[in-house]
């Protein structure tokens, strides 16, 4: 437990940490008042049942005796007004304490779902080609309220209670100290017996609720990314017992979770009734004077009414922490495994990259996993500026890998990438931002036309002349023109209103917004009928001697009118020339022409 109280005070930010500490100290104050507020009505009951021991009582005698000595009636009314007024202003106190505690839980929850993604954003791509994105949606939108609702608020409910049960055991013990030492011996014998048997069930429960979590969210983005597809191909039934599956696990872990959350009153109620009866027995066997025995007996029997809430809420919280001990994890290790792992910044951060002569690949090899082989192998390759440069290769030849590596997101093994002789791995920054890059699947968010050509950016921070000239350029004008309200016109979820050309149209607009000196088309255009296609490559036509461009290729048409095709292997460079040359010369590359009907 003192792991996961640790791990969880690593993850709060350090300029946040005294508001822990103030919480922790209000919460020991929480406790201290809830006892005394018991022991302010055990001191009214002895007054009702004899006023004259009233003066006995430390305090409370100096401040109300003499006041008994002259009239018992106005005393015990005075008491009355006292009683309430302590607990007014004892329960206002309480209400500041929960909207304090309340505000750092939700501020620091935002706070560490903000981190967390900022992690994510900023971490390694390697990282993320491990990694299924329903996890990640589920650690920031799960398991961060996991932290914060349930362990994070157990300690300090835990603290709350704990201070509350030891300073009422202190009140019982000044009234009856051997009845008070033995019900509390059998009251934590009990509390240690319910604790030690539920304690490794919901620590499985917590991690197997965390795994069906991601899967729910993985079947749900599978069925709703993939729509069309669910429905031509009529997977319907597939997607429904994938995501039924795991949802039906979820209730049966939620269902013991939610059901046991009640077993802790229920146990530790029965215990504190069965001590308190125990305890009346025994002072009613003791022969005590019949004031002693009520004021004792309605003593016991406050502290129990209170208690039993206060015992479950502790069970509830060291549950709890042991529930999400599994969020704790997997959070602390995430943070750590991706600050650790960090990807250069993407953001503009000052540094400059001159890209005037070519971009040198040298003796770069790469593989995804140590020991599983080399995906690219010893790739030297020369890309002069204003050259257009084709890859191509059959499926897993590593034509997208090395394209990877030139956008600095990965990083080879040996080897390296320059520009002018500046390893871009030192100012990746500086070189993303003279790339434009299509892939095959453009991402359309469910947004304007103009938003998602300047994809990123706030309003106010969109230039109309950058806009426009991407539109020019994309060869999209005839298309804005075409539509009901132009650039604000809404594409919808996923760009469903667009056709295949459009949509990669929007895709060519956007990596020319910023007016790049390098273009990459990874695939743009192998998902296009061939007129669309056409239509596209013509686009990228008027590009050639202007941008610097290197085109991955399936469809070979895209790449015949290159400068050079660069013919990729099993890792390594079979062969590079035009692409003529490449057909004559080249019997592997041929016959793909050949396939093609080139």
């Amino acid at each position: 437990m003192l792991t996961e109280l640790r791990k969880c005070l690593a993850m709060i930010e350090r300029k946040t940490l005294w508001h822990a500490g103030a919480v922790s100290i209000l919460a020991l104050v929480a406790g201290m008042l809830e006892a005394i507020g018991i022991g302010l009505i055990f001191v009214f009951v002895q007054a009702l049942i004899d006023p004259t021991q009233i003066q006995n009582i430390a305090v409370v005698g100096k401040l109300v005796g003499p006041a008994f000595v002259e009239n018992e009636t106005e005393a015990l009314i005075l008491m009355s007004f006292g009683l309430l007024a302590g607990f007014l202003i004892k329960n206002l106190i309480l209400i500041g304490f929960y909207y304090f505690q309340a505000s750092f839980t939700a501020a620091n929850e935002a706070s560490l779902a903000v981190r967390l993604l900022d992690s994510y954003l900023k971490g390694a791509y390697s990282l993320h080609l491990r990694r299924n994105s329903a996890d990640l949606i589920r650690n920031i939108t799960g398991s961060v309220t996991a932290i914060f609702g349930t362990v994070i608020t157990g300690f300090i409910n835990l603290a709350s209670e704990a201070v509350m049960i030891v300073a009422l055991i202190v009140v019982l013990l000044m009234a009856e100290p051997m009845l008070t030492l033995g019900a509390f011996l059998v009251l934590g014998a009990a509390v240690a017996i319910f604790f030690s048997f539920s304690k490794s069930r919901f620590s499985a429960w917590g991690m197997r609720e965390q795994k069906a979590t991601g899967e729910v969210l993985k079947s749900l983005q599978q069925g709703f990314h993939n729509i069309k597809e669910v429905k031509i191909l009529g997977r319907q039934r597939y997607i429904l017992e994938s995501f039924e599956s795991p949802c039906l696990e979820l209730a049966g872990i939620r269902t013991k979770l939610r059901a046991m959350s009640g077993a802790p009153r229920l146990w530790v109620e029965s215990v504190i009734v069965a001590a308190v009866l125990l305890a009346v027995i025994s002072i009613l066997s003791s022969g005590g004077r019949s004031a002693e025995i009520l004021s004792s007996i309605t003593l016991f029997a406050i502290a129990a009414f209170r208690m039993i809430p206060s015992m479950n809420r502790i069970i509830i919280a060291l549950n709890g922490i042991k529930s999400g001990s599994h969020a704790v994890e997997l959070i602390y290790q995430d943070l750590h495994a991706f600050r650790a792992n960090p990807d250069e910044e993407s953001e503009d951060d000052g540094q400059t990259l001159a890209f005037k002569t070519a971009l040198s690949i040298n003796g770069v090899s790469f593989s995804y996993d140590q020991g599983n082989g080399a995906v690219l192998k010893d790739i030297d390759l020369v890309l002069n500026k204003g050259e257009s440069m084709g890859l191509v290769g059959r499926s897993g030849s590593g034509k997208t890998t090395l394209v990877d590596i030139v956008l600095s997101l990965l990083v080879p093994d040996s080897g390296a990438v320059t520009v002018d002789g500046t390893n871009i791995r030192d100012a990746p920054s500086a070189w993303r931002r003279q790339i434009g890059y299509v892939p095959q699947s453009i991402y359309i968010t469910d947004d304007t036309l103009r938003r998602n050509i300047a994809f990123g950016l706030a309003d106010h921070e969109i230039s109309e002349d950058m806009i426009q000239n991407a539109v020019r350029l994309a060869q999209l004008e005839s298309f804005v023109r075409g539509l009901p309200d132009g650039l604000e016109t809404q594409l919808g979820d996923r760009g469903t209103r667009l056709s295949g050309g459009q949509r990669q149209r929007v895709g060519i607009a956007r990596a020319l917004y910023r007016d790049p000196g390098v273009l990459i088309f990874d695939e743009a255009t192998s998902s296009l009928d061939s007129e669309t296609e056409q239509e596209v490559n013509q686009a990228i036509e008027k590009f050639r001697g202007e941008k610097t461009m290197i085109i991955i290729a399936h469809r070979l048409s895209t790449v015949r009118a290159c400068d050079r095709v660069v013919f990729l292997k099993d890792g390594r460079i079979d062969d590079i020339g035009t692409f003529e040359e490449l057909a004559a010369r080249n019997s592997n590359f041929n016959n793909l022409v050949e396939l093609a009907k080139l």
